[in-house]
């Protein structure tokens, strides 16, 4: 389970957290059933293609400059969590890599190519990852050597992203998803509320 609500994270507990982040979301892309995938099956159901080759990485600074390329504001650990939280209950061709988050009324993005071919491996990716069974997932977040508190605001919008991402389902309702799913969207809620503790 993920800590509880208000407690505090150190430097020593972020590693913990963000392992547990992993296995919530591995849980919530391979095991939860999200209505109308009530029968255990993948949620959403994903065909596995035979002799795949493994896409390729997505760095998080590819990705955050991929970003501000089309004039996304969001963190890439947002846009990167909401990703996730969208390919948890939709299939990917569902999903629409330049409209995943909101932006300012007004506000246009621009188009990119290169930065779109970005997004999309990072889609190709991250399908691979939730439905791999060695267990390749891992949130994108800055370096290790990136300051701790930097590091921490990234995984707590990484959690908002996820909890972006599975409410652009339309017509979801939490109270008709499995026990599974509610208990990884609230330990996920959970770490959005952790703050920094010294040390």
């Amino acid at each position: 389970r993920g800590q509880p609500v208000g407690q505090r994270v150190s430097r020593t507990a972020r590693q913990g957290a963000e392992r547990r982040l992993i296995n919530t979301v591995v849980a919530a892309g391979r095991r939860c059933r999200w209505p109308p995938y009530n029968d255990g099956s993948l949620a959403p159901p994903v065909a596995r293609r035979m002799n795949q080759t493994v896409p390729q990485d997505v760095p998080y600074e590819i990705l955050a400059d991929a970003l501000a390329r089309l004039g996304y504001p969001q963190d890439a650990a947002e846009y990167h969590g909401a990703l996730c939280g969208a390919l948890c209950v939709r299939s990917p061709g569902d999903i629409d890599l330049l409209k995943l988050l909101d932006v300012a009324p007004g506000h246009t993005l621009r188009r990119s190519a290169e930065a779109e071919t970005v997004l999309k491996a990072l889609l190709d990716k991250l399908e691979n990852q939730l439905h791999d069974d060695e267990l390749t997932f891992a949130p994108l977040l800055p370096d290790d050597d990136t300051a701790l508190m930097a590091r921490v605001q990234a995984l707590i919008a990484w959690c908002e992203g996820f909890l972006f991402g599975i409410a652009t389902r339309k017509g979801l309702d939490l109270k008709n998803c499995s026990a599974e799913a509610r208990e990884a969207v609230q330990d996920i809620t959970e770490f959005t509320r952790a703050t920094l503790a010294d040390g």
